[in-house]
Order: structure tokens, then sequence, then C-alpha cells
């Protein structure tokens, strides 16, 4: 877990319960104290964070979990980037196996070029957990859906973004996401 001070008042995520607490605009003021955790673990969807924190996945887990609700905002990049620096933790992902959730990946670890400097200066040396192509096999029922005209424009364009271009992993990642045109979303009750 981890402690976290704004304005003086002190955050302590085992003692605030299972809902954590949200980031406020200004995250330079923010300041941590390591309860012990060896990952930090980022989760795409608000839904499944909320699942493993009813879980309370920190004890068993020693972990610090963030949430960008989606596509993460700065805020969420720069206190990720920050904790991974600051206590030296690896940093762990887990996405929708889709195009979107590969370009959030993306985000995280790259950073946004949109943005400027800002957008890359926030970076994480993610790992990426999940969702994979070899978990499409494993995987039944509505977590599975057909791709869309839009994931496989967004797949098309992913094949030509400089990082997937130079790693590989991600290439074969979208070229199997494109070939199976199936995407597989991570759901708060199938965890």
């Amino acid at each position: 877990g981890i402690n976290a001070e704004y304005g003086k008042q002190w955050y302590q995520r085992r003692v605030r319960g299972k809902d954590g607490f949200s980031l406020p605009g200004d995250t330079g003021s923010l300041e941590f104290q390591s309860l012990g955790a060896r990952y930090i673990l980022i989760v795409e969807k608000d839904a499944v964070f909320r699942t493993l924190c009813e879980r309370v996945l920190w004890n068993s887990v020693p972990v610090i979990m963030i949430t960008g609700r989606g596509y993460p905002c700065l805020a969420v990049r720069e206190v990720a980037s920050r904790l991974e620096k600051q206590f030296s933790l690896p940093v762990l992902g887990l996405f929708d196996y889709n195009p979107h959730g590969l370009q959030i990946l993306l985000t995280y670890k790259f950073g946004s070029t949109r943005m400027g400097r800002e957008g890359v200066e926030h970076r994480c040396n993610i790992r990426w957990l999940g969702l994979h192509a070899s978990d499409v096999q494993s995987v039944y029922g509505d977590q599975v859906k057909s791709f869309t005209d839009r994931d496989g424009n967004l797949c098309r364009s992913l094949l030509n973004h400089p990082y997937i271009e130079e790693t590989l992993k991600y290439r074969r990642e979208v070229e199997e996401m494109e070939r199976k045109a199936v995407k597989i979303e991570l759901l708060a009750d199938s965890l």
C-alpha cells in the first residue's frame, strides 16, 4: 500500500477503505510513503479497479493500484511515473484486448506526443500483464466481441505507430488482434 499527503491530510490506503482517493489537479504537492508495496498495478477500467479494491487485493499482493479510467490524464501518468521512480517498483498493466487497450498501454509507456514535452515526460516502464492474443482461446461469452470498423482502423493506425514498428512483441499482438478480428473486455464480474 501507500500513504499520500495532500494539503496536510494523509490518505492511507488501508485506513480509508476500499475506494482509494481521487488525484487532485496539482499532483506536484502530493507526498508519498510506501507501506511495503512491491508492485504498481495500472488497471484500465474503473469497474475492474473497484472490484480488485473490494477484494482488498493489497492484502494478498503488496501492490499500489492506479486507474486512469480509460485513457489516463496527465496527472495519473505523472503519479504512476513518480511512484515508479521514487520506490523503484515494477509497473504492471492490465488492459482490454482491443486496439484501445493497447493504445492506452502505449500512452503509459511512451507518453502522448499530442501533448508536447509534458506528454512524453511522464512515462513508465510498464509491463503488459494482459490481456493478450493467447487469452482469446480461454475467454468466451459476453467478454468476446467482434471488431467494429473503428477497431480495424485503429489497428491499422497502430501498425504505423513508431513504437509499434520498433517493438516486435507489440507489433505481433496488433497483427494477431487484426487477424482474429475479436476483442476481449475485462469485466469486473469475471474476476
